[in-house]
């Protein structure tokens, strides 16, 4: 069934594409647009429900509903993500940008909503290189240096309506004694016990961060960069991206410590984003991928018990011109697999349609694997109306 015709029509209709307007809606509701087995969001919706109807909270009460979405290159670019980041803190409240990385220092490309820089060439590696050394953490990408005068900027952009200024700085990185100490101004950044993450509270809002390797030791060598969480201190929904070109299941379930330091966020949910790799990898196998996905899933859910975990299957694309045999049989294993488990799931390669429709719809980039800038911003729409469709629901059956 072809669905996305219909879709394209209404969203071309309303002419909203812009991220400063993404609280409005740009699509008509359908019901093939849903969240299947979202009975398992119910805790996340409890809490969505105490954000959307409680007042203005001391700061010992902060109530902070973090969401993790993890995924590739159709993430990487931000735009997918950002619609739904900000469509969901303008209704639940806004804690803050949440998981940020350097990814114009590890040469690679970097959502617009940020800009990064160092005054040093930091070694790096991404986690579709499992052989390379250096360990990979919670952002799927790592960085290094032996610099100890090495210092890092990150500059928040925020969209309107929104303010993404921050005042609690968590960096993650090593808890050892070669590794060097960080440092924002003139305050050290402190561990709490045993943690890969250093914090600092600020006295004052930023939207600008600078952070400086110190060697205050003999024995300190080196610093590892996992990632960078930036709040603010007040209630909302965080709302962290962790995406890297070309990954797969298999290559966050070899890093080292990505499913140690994904419970350091706190996630009520973690949305899984991937698949598309493994259709356009020449030695595909269902019962191998499946592997996979259940390699990092039990992972997930064995490191972060209180978190439910959402799969999403990806949409149609193209491979050598032509639509991509395998991109439906990966999604047909991520459906079978979630209902199996009673995981929720997203199903946009059903309710997207075909990669030429798509391509119809110029949608689709010139390299038919990945999407356009409107392209993104319509499935970020979509999976925003299926959560809040289920939301609604849950709500309308617990509270009404």
């Amino acid at each position: 069934m072809m669905y996305i015709p219909k879709l394209l029509i209404c969203l071309f209709c309303t002419e909203l594409l812009f991220l400063p307007n993404t609280n409005q809606a740009t699509t008509q509701p359908t019901s093939d647009n849903i969240i299947h087995n979202d009975a398992a969001l119910s805790v996340l919706f409890d809490k969505m429900y105490q954000l959307e109807n409680s007042q203005q909270q001391p700061i010992e009460k902060l109530l902070k509903v973090p969401i993790v979405h993890i995924g590739d290159s159709h993430l990487q670019t931000g735009v997918l993500t950002s619609v739904l980041r900000e469509r969901l803190q303008m209704q639940f409240g806004n804690a803050g940008r949440g998981l940020v990385f350097p990814y114009q220092v590890a040469k690679t490309n970097e959502p617009v909503t940020f800009v990064s820089s160092s005054n040093v060439i930091w070694e790096a590696k991404r986690c579709v290189f499992p052989d390379r050394p250096m360990p990979i953490g919670l952002s799927g990408i790592t960085l290094k240096t032996t610099d100890p005068n090495a210092t890092l900027s990150i500059g928040i952009r925020s969209p309107n309506k929104l303010d993404y200024s921050f005042d609690h700085i968590t960096v993650f990185t090593d808890n050892t004694e070669q590794s060097f100490d960080w440092q924002t101004n003139n305050e050290m950044l402190n561990y709490p016990d045993g943690s890969f993450k250093r914090v600092m509270y600020l006295n004052q809002p930023t939207s600008n961060l600078q952070l400086y390797c110190r060697k205050n030791k003999p024995e300190q060598q080196y610093a590892h960069l996992y990632g960078i969480s930036l709040e603010k201190a007040q209630s909302g929904i965080l709302y962290h991206t962790i995406a890297v070109n070309g990954t797969q299941y298999q290559h966050l379930d070899a890093a080292a410590y990505f499913t140690k330091q994904i419970p350091e966020l706190e996630p009520f949910l973690i949305i899984i984003s991937l698949g598309t790799n493994e259709a356009v990898s020449r030695d595909y196998n269902s019962p191998s991928f499946r592997y996979q996905v259940d390699q990092l899933v039990q992972k997930l859910k064995q490191n972060c018990p209180g978190s439910a975990i959402m799969l999403t299957t990806p949409a149609n694309s193209l491979k050598n011109r032509q639509p991509n045999p395998q991109m439906l049989l990966v999604a047909d294993v991520l459906r079978q697999y979630a209902n199996e488990k009673q995981l929720p799931y997203w199903d946009l390669n059903t309710i997207g349609g075909s990669a030429t429709d798509w391509q119809n719809q110029k949608m689709l980039q010139s390299d038919g694997l990945h999407f356009t800038h409107q392209g993104y911003l319509f499935q970020g729409d979509l999976l925003h109306q299926a959560l809040l469709k289920s939301y609604t629901h849950y709500v309308s059956g617990r509270y009404k």
